[in-house]
């Protein structure tokens, strides 16, 4: 049984996806991702967008293992394979990404590990990473309809905002919609919300989430924050390492400018109106990010935005009230 959680926030409840199920027993968290079928479909959700909670496993495992603390000392991950004979191209490019994932996630923590079973499936997609290359813009993204979409383009594209924005996370140049697609990834969509590089070569991955509604209330708050930004750093990072190729000729001058310089170091930065409650644990959460491996750091952010006049009205880091 898991110990009970207690939040200073009212009003906050704590739901984990259906396709989600979790045993802890002599200290191993073990995690299994779910199936079902709904309305005649069969749903795998290593299959489906990665921010979704219900395949979000280092959401999951990051934030337990804040709130447990000792309690948990290995944490386990098992899924269904999906055919990649059989599978839609987006199911299949989604599966890739998400085997990615998983050895990266292995790589950064010896607690980490999944069900051996699952080992040939990784071999074979190790296989597919054999000269990889991000893919880069067409052309200059423009400002989504979207509430999300519209803080990401403002706060680059407006002076004032992107001006506060460079001051508080010691940014030179700053660019958004950055192109993380791979061959055998998701291509289309996937792109870094906003992206900035430091005087000193550190490259900052910004991952950012409006979750106000027309009332100003939060909602859609889920902990895949942590499984989209952990997976673009390592994007990032492999890029920087020679591991993943550098794209051919990009054609948006930010993006030239930025794959022409030598990044020294890859941090991720979370950049939200609000935070799902198991991230409340703020400082055993960021100093279980930080103990990775690959020496990549990770900050937490929150921001408050005008929509009706598309301002930033104030962003610090994240202070919660569970403390």
């Amino acid at each position: 049984m898991f110990k009970e959680c207690h939040f200073e926030r009212s009003g906050n409840s704590i739901k984990i996806s259906d396709y989600i199920a979790m045993k802890l027993e002599d200290r191993q968290l073990s995690i299994r991702i779910l199936t079902a079928v709904n309305q005649g479909e069969m749903i795998n959700p290593v299959g489906e967008n990665m921010q979704t909670d219900k395949c979000a496993f280092e959401g999951w495992a990051i934030c337990f293992k804040a709130w447990l603390g000792e309690d948990i000392e290995k944490v386990k991950l098992d899924w269904t394979p999906i055919s990649t004979a059989t599978a839609s191209d987006g199911h299949r490019y989604h599966y890739n990404r998400f085997l990615y994932r998983v050895k990266k996630f292995k790589q950064w923590y010896d607690w980490f590990d999944y069900n051996p079973e699952r080992q040939e499936e990784l071999d074979r997609f190790s296989d597919l990473m054999k000269g990889a290359k991000v893919n880069s813009s067409s052309k200059n993204a423009d400002e989504k309809q979207e509430n999300e979409g519209i803080v990401e383009y403002r706060l680059v594209n407006d002076e004032e905002n992107l001006k506060e924005l460079k001051k508080v996370l010691s940014l030179d140049l700053v660019g958004h919609h950055l192109p993380v697609g791979i061959s055998s990834f998701p291509g289309k969509q996937s792109a870094i919300d906003i992206w900035g590089l430091t005087s000193d070569n550190v490259l900052k991955v910004v991952e950012l989430k409006y979750n106000r509604n027309k009332k100003g209330d939060l909602y859609n708050i889920k902990v895949g924050i942590i499984s989209e930004l952990i997976c673009y750093c390592n994007i990032m990072n492999d890029i920087r390492n020679g591991d993943i190729g550098k794209p051919d000729n990009p054609r948006i001058e930010k993006e030239k400018e930025l794959y022409s310089k030598k990044w020294k170091a890859v941090e991720g930065v979370m950049l939200a109106t609000g935070y799902h409650p198991l991230l409340y644990k703020t400082k055993e959460l960021l100093y279980l990010l930080n103990s990775n491996k690959k020496g990549i750091k990770f900050s937490m952010m929150q921001y408050e935005w005008s929509m009706p006049d598309k301002k930033l009205k104030s962003i610090n880091f994240f202070n919660p009230e569970c403390k």
